[in-house]
């Protein structure tokens, strides 16, 4: 009996403590389960709040629609859901600097007035200050005095008075004033704009019904220079093609349109492909298309003398090029507003056309 009773106790004690570590290996085992799900704090993260939800359940209304619960009917969030206010003001909130920059001392830097400057042309209107000059004028606008002295049609060595008004561009370029026989393809190549830009800048509807006295704003041009004295100053003109004169300097009835209006050249019928040399010696200063010309060719001859060669079917020199006379130029074609295969030739002095059968010899 003492040695059963012995025994019962031996394992009383021992199933206490096998029971006792269970019991106490159970809260370890759920601890080592939750951090085994528990997400990483990253992840996290990019959850959105669920502050909403600490609300009680009572408090919100089943049958309400979702926009009620993230924001306004149009799309804004409501300022409930936020821990700073949503101003009441509808001004925009502007972030100000952490540190101004110090102003220097002195007399206050004018403000630069930007515009945007789209593809037609636009004017401001400025009232002249007392202290004010074309120079700091122009550089509050962005533009340079050459565009305020065209814009206004002011005179060289003109000077500005306070309370006088301005017209000031929105971009830099030269204002041209149409004078009789202009036509788009002149005023172009005195400026070196191409056409489009011109068309584009002015909202001009048709390029060929350009009005005298009309003012168009040139973009990007400036003054046009007076040509370097050419080599061959006396030099006389040779014909530019063979073939016959179709069609003589002068007023006449366009073949195409069939409106009267000033021929600025003559025609020379010499048939598809033929040769066009240069009437005299110079600098090519334009070879490529323009206009109703076509691909066209322009040769500076020095003391304000140009030639054009228009219509050409292929150009045989490149701009910068200096060509000699007699040297092949082009090949006759009828590009641009022709309706048939020949040379349009023009002889131009300081950008005013004369008529070419003065200059070359005599048929």
């Amino acid at each position: 009996m003492p040695l059963l009773n012995r025994l019962r106790g031996a394992r009383t004690s021992k199933r206490v403590v096998v029971e006792w570590a269970l019991v106490c290996s159970v809260p370890l085992v759920i601890l080592a389960s939750a951090y085994v799900r528990m997400p990483n704090l990253t992840e996290l993260s990019g959850l959105p709040t669920l502050s909403f939800l600490a609300a009680n359940d009572d408090d919100a209304a089943p049958d309400e629609p979702v926009e009620d619960a993230l924001g306004g009917p149009d799309g804004y969030p409501l300022a409930a859901f936020y821990e700073s206010e949503v101003p009441e003001s509808d001004e925009p909130v502007v972030a100000q600097p952490a540190a101004a920059k110090a102003e220097p001392r002195g007399r206050p830097k004018a403000a630069v007035v930007t515009r945007p400057a789209g593809a037609t042309i636009t004017y401001a209107r400025h009232e002249v200050r007392p202290g004010e000059s074309l120079w700091t004028i122009s550089r509050r606008y962005g533009v340079d005095v050459d565009s305020l002295h065209s814009a206004n049609r002011l005179k060289t060595g003109a000077k500005i008075q306070p309370g006088q008004s301005l017209r000031v561009p929105d971009r830099k370029g030269i204002l041209h004033v149409v004078r009789r026989n202009d036509t788009i393809e002149d005023i172009a190549l005195r400026y070196k704009v191409p056409i489009e830009t011109i068309v584009k800048a002015n909202k001009i509807a048709d390029a060929n019904q350009i009005r005298v006295k009309q003012e168009l704003f040139l973009p990007g041009a400036t003054p046009p220079t007076t040509s370097a004295r050419s080599r061959s100053r006396g030099a006389s003109y040779t014909m530019p093609a063979k073939g016959r004169l179709s069609s003589r300097y002068g007023q006449r009835k366009h073949p195409i349109s069939g409106r009267r209006q000033m021929h600025a050249g003559i025609d020379i019928a010499c048939g598809a492909g033929g040769s066009i040399v240069a009437a005299r010696g110079g600098r090519v200063t334009h070879a490529s298309r323009m206009g109703g010309y076509g691909k066209l060719v322009v040769i500076d001859h020095g003391n304000g003398s140009t030639t054009r060669y228009g219509h050409c079917s292929r150009i045989l020199v490149r701009v910068g090029q200096r060509v000699n006379q007699r040297q092949k130029i082009a090949l006759a074609g009828a590009t641009g507003n022709a309706n048939g295969p020949h040379l349009h030739f023009e002889v131009r002095r300081n950008g005013n056309p004369v008529d070419p059968l003065t200059v070359l010899p005599k048929r």
